[in-house]
């Protein structure tokens, strides 16, 4: 008989199945400007239109500049780019009393520069209710499993900007130990990925993604699976699902966990 595992790569709760908790999205701009460009407008809607955001949910919203000009340049204009963001989303039906802060953080320190700053720093942060769903099992056969074959990981979620893992990745978590517990032969290779392609965007100065990658590992390794079938890596933007990544949709689609098959 073959053996079926279920993998729930959805959002599950403490209470009946569901939790309270936030996401962050981010949205980016041009090299000293607060104006939105129309491939930004474009994706809040579409997530305006999905109810990924929703008339209802308290938003925060934080904007950041790229290291390049003074203080007093970068502050105000990340302070502009969070308030672009909350008269766009207010002129689309928000409440401002939801919109609980607006504020600019000024620049992003990096180790290394570059002339033209970097991309992926001028943005802004929009972090808002996470209104869980029914999970949606996939169905996991693994006996079919191909050795070098990758599994994504769709509810592994960390804190913005850290290694942390938010709490709604039990679930998922779980899920792969479960998979890890019942095929004993089953090796793996836990691979962490970043966003943000070209010259500087994404380099991965302070390896997040193996960072990413080895909460995975850790989590395993401390629930009773030997080190001896797990390894992990920080692959960077080198492996992107979108290879041209310029809106945050795409952002959200290379910025993941997979499981890369070693053994069975």
């Amino acid at each position: 008989m073959k053996k079926i595992i279920l993998l729930c790569f959805t959002v599950l709760g403490a209470m009946g199945g569901f939790a309270q908790s936030y996401d962050t999205m981010e949205v980016h701009f041009g090299k000293n400007t607060s104006v939105l460009a129309q491939t930004t407008s474009d994706f809040l809607d579409k997530m305006i239109l999905k109810g990924v955001l929703a008339p209802g949910k308290k938003l925060m919203l934080v904007g950041y500049a790229d290291y390049l000009g003074s203080k007093e340049h970068n502050n105000p204009l990340s302070e502009a780019r969070a308030k672009a963001i909350k008269d766009y989303l207010v002129k689309s039906g928000f409440d401002p009393k939801d919109i609980t802060s607006c504020i600019g953080k000024g620049k992003i320190n990096r180790a290394d520069t570059a002339s033209e700053g970097f991309a992926a720093d001028r943005k802004v942060q929009i972090i808002f209710d996470h209104i869980p769903v029914k999970p949606t099992p996939t169905v996991i056969d693994v006996d079919k499993l191909k050795v070098n074959e990758t599994i994504k990981l769709n509810n592994i979620f960390f804190v913005g900007g850290t290694a942390t893992i938010l709490p709604d990745s039990q679930p998922e978590l779980d899920n792969l130990l479960h998979v890890m517990q019942s095929s004993k032969r089953l090796t793996i290779k836990i691979e962490g990925h970043i966003c943000c392609m070209g010259p500087k965007e994404g380099v991965d100065n302070n390896n997040l993604s193996g960072r990413r990658a080895k909460a995975v590992y850790d989590f395993l390794k401390s629930n009773g699976i030997s080190e001896r079938r797990l390894t992990y890596e920080g692959v960077g933007n080198l492996n992107p699902v979108v290879k041209a990544d310029s809106t945050e949709e795409d952002h959200i689609k290379n910025r993941r966990v997979e499981i890369r098959v070693i053994s069975k």
